[in-house]
């Protein structure tokens, strides 16, 4: 009696589910029973059984197969991983130097593109000739879209931006592309008028 089986995804993002099927041998009489232990808690029966994992971690899946009281076991390993995400970054307007922009965006499964209903921290640098400067943004909880109100780029001059979060329990971290902004000199205007005075 030798327990075996197969199954069709070893990985994947949670929610995965996952078809296994029974490839046990058995000489001298037939098998009974196939028990499955899918490693979350979960149970099933019969040779062939499907499972749904939603929660990202590694899962040790058992079946026991039993013939006339003796039984054999087979376990194999599946691999559930965080959710992908991507992140959509607004191109900021062009200034000039000394008035504030607004940054926002939005983070979203890359799956089916559905905001994320949850609260992140979320990472914008920006570059320049002129150095770089960090802002921290926190998304709010519907849809994980994030904003940041007058913020005041430290320089003139070409920007990159770029926004990022390192991901949580359940997603992914994420790059967004770069984008570009421009920040104008300030121009100084000045009036200058004859005096009234006499000699």
């Amino acid at each position: 009696l030798i327990a075996g089986f197969t199954a069709d995804k070893t990985t994947g993002e949670w929610p995965l589910t996952v078809q296994f099927n029974d490839k046990s041998v058995s000489v001298g009489g037939e098998i009974s029973n196939w028990d499955w232990d899918f490693g979350d808690g979960n149970t099933g029966t019969g040779t062939k059984t499907s499972h749904t994992y939603n929660e990202p971690k590694m899962y040790t899946v058992k079946l026991t197969v039993w013939r006339n009281g003796e039984n054999d076991i087979e376990e194999n390993k599946i691999t559930v991983t965080r959710q992908s995400t991507t992140i959509e970054l607004k191109k900021p307007s062009d200034i000039t130097f000394g008035y504030p922009l607004t940054l926002s965006g939005s983070i979203k499964r890359k799956s089916d593109s559905l905001p994320l209903g949850t609260t992140t921290s979320v990472r914008r640098d920006f570059s320049s000739n002129a150095g770089t400067d960090t802002v921290s943004i926190t998304s709010d909880t519907n849809g994980g879209s994030f904003e940041k109100n007058d913020y005041f780029p430290t320089s003139g001059g070409s920007w990159d931006a770029v926004a990022s979060w390192g991901g949580n329990g359940d997603y992914g971290a994420a790059v967004s592309g770069t984008t570009t902004f421009s920040v104008s000199p300030a121009t100084v205007k000045f009036t200058i008028a004859p005096s009234a005075f006499t000699v």
